[in-house]
């Protein structure tokens, strides 16, 4: 290869080198061109946000300004309205009157007395149900032939007797009544007497209708030895205690029965039932309620009835203590008695002859069935 071509193909190459770089640089330069004009685009596009958020940013501004300013106009009006109404508030004061110490211990007096007179209303209603309650039995005792007691109080010693002499006057009738049960047990002979009226006597049910008087079977000792008198002539005894329903239906009433029972039943030790009676002449809704003290909850019936608010601790604690008394003891259940409905007497006289076994003793009788033949099979 000559000089000549050498350079030549020196020129050649040098000739697609610069046009492909010139190529290259032209399509450069209308890269950072377009890329320019986005930029400046985005630059004036910006610029004009910023404008529009410096133009908000002072109205806004403003605008705080004005309601701060509305603001302190409010709060002003506010505090002016409120000096008015404690304005008006203080003539209403003055222009009301004022109660003296007096005339505050006169309002108690009188929340007492309604208070009072409820009570008295409420207990006035219970007397005259009890007293239509009486008559009607009463009628009925004069339409139906009743057997007369098997020992008449004229046949050992009469409460009216007792009372004439002059010694014993100052006791009063509860006194009197302890006075001949004591006479009854301590000087007739040892209680022969009863001895010679029980002999008498056909059935093998006797009923002994006692005071109800708590003192007859807590004080002393004369209940216990009737029973111990009555088990050493082999009675089955079982001893029922009857309690009004009307005035049940107070959880305070209902836990100074539950005691009076309780304490009777420890006293003698023999089996108990507990009667809640005349439930035929209750209210549906005091049916209702009494439902609550069949299966009593003592700590909540208590805390219904006493507000914690108008009692201190310690008659809550007392409270607390009492339900705590029944609860561990856990003999005392009530049993409902309504006359009106024949199924309550059943259950209870099934109650009490379980109680006494009443004709577990008694031999069955015997059925007279004839035998049958055997059958012919073939």
């Amino acid at each position: 290869m000559t000089q000549q071509e050498c350079y030549q193909l020196l020129g050649r190459t040098t000739q697609v080198f610069r046009e492909e770089y010139l190529q290259k640089q032209d399509l450069a330069q209308q890269a950072i061109q377009k890329r320019v004009r986005i930029l400046t685009n985005l630059k004036e596009t910006q610029s004009n946000d910023l404008d529009y958020l410096s133009q908000l940013k002072a109205d806004m501004h403003d605008r705080a300004g004005e309601l701060g300013v509305k603001c302190d106009e409010c709060q002003d009006k506010n505090d002016e309205i409120l000096k008015r109404i404690e304005s008006i508030m203080r003539k209403l004061q003055a222009r009301l009157p004022v109660l003296s110490e007096a005339e505050r211990t006169m309002k108690r007096e009188l929340e007492t007395m309604h208070d009072k007179l409820e009570s008295y209303k409420t207990n006035l209603q219970q007397l005259e149900i009890k007293q239509k309650y009486q008559k009607r039995q009463i009628d009925n005792q004069k339409n139906n032939s009743v057997s007369s007691p098997v020992l008449k109080d004229t046949q050992l010693k009469q409460i009216k007797d007792t009372m004439r002499k002059e010694v014993l006057t100052r006791y009063g009738p509860n006194g009197e009544l302890r006075h001949c049960f004591k006479y009854l047990l301590y000087f007739a002979q040892n209680l022969d007497w009863l001895d010679e009226v029980l002999e008498e006597v056909e059935d093998d049910y006797i009923l002994f209708d006692l005071p109800g008087q708590i003192e007859l079977y807590t004080h002393i000792p004369v209940m216990k030895q009737l029973v111990d008198k009555l088990q050493r002539m082999d009675f089955r005894i079982c001893g029922t205690f009857l309690i009004d329903s009307q005035f049940m239906i107070e959880a305070s009433k209902f836990v100074s029965g539950v005691l009076t029972a309780l304490s009777t039943m420890v006293t003698l030790e023999i089996p108990h039932v507990n009667v809640m009676t005349k439930l035929d002449l209750l209210s549906k809704k005091a049916k209702k309620d009494l439902e609550r003290y069949l299966e009593p909850d003592l700590p909540v019936l208590l805390n219904e009835e006493f507000d914690d608010s108008k009692f201190s601790n310690k008659f809550k604690k007392l409270n607390t203590a009492i339900a705590s008394v029944i609860e561990d003891y856990s003999l005392v259940k009530f049993v409902p008695l309504d006359m009106s409905e024949e199924d309550s007497i059943t259950d209870l006289l099934l109650q009490i002859d379980n109680a006494i076994q009443y004709g577990e003793d008694l031999e069955p009788k015997e059925s007279n069935y004839e035998e049958a033949e055997p059958n012919d099979y073939t």
